[in-house]
């Protein structure tokens, strides 16, 4: 099964809980921005879903990596905003996602 993490930008609790409800994907709010917190966070929910850990680790790793240098900056972004303010990710399957981004053409 493919599993896919996307960065959706900054919001705060409520932002999330909005987004969680209408996507139906697992999201989180991380502040700091931390690799450990995020790897911390995908575990648990793949047990939640009983979705392989080990593929899902190697993901978020490389996920990381990739990102890099736009993880810096929004690290540095966290600081200058509100302390109820986080980086917002979702995680989620293959038809999670697809789901999802059906569902916002059809708001379009």
């Amino acid at each position: 099964m493919l599993i896919h993490l996307h960065f959706f930008g900054f919001g705060d609790p409520l932002c999330r809980f909005s987004l969680e409800q209408r996507t139906g994907l697992h999201v989180e709010g991380f502040r700091p921005l931390l690799l450990d917190e995020l790897l911390g966070w995908s575990q648990r929910v793949a047990r939640h879903q009983h979705w392989d850990i080990e593929p899902l680790q190697q993901m978020v790793i490389n996920r990381w990596m990739v990102q890099e240098d736009q993880i810096r900056g929004w690290q540095k972004q966290l600081t200058h905003h509100p302390a109820d303010i986080e980086l917002v990710a979702g995680l989620g399957s293959r038809g999670d996602w697809q789901g999802h981004w059906n569902a916002m053409l059809r708001v379009s």
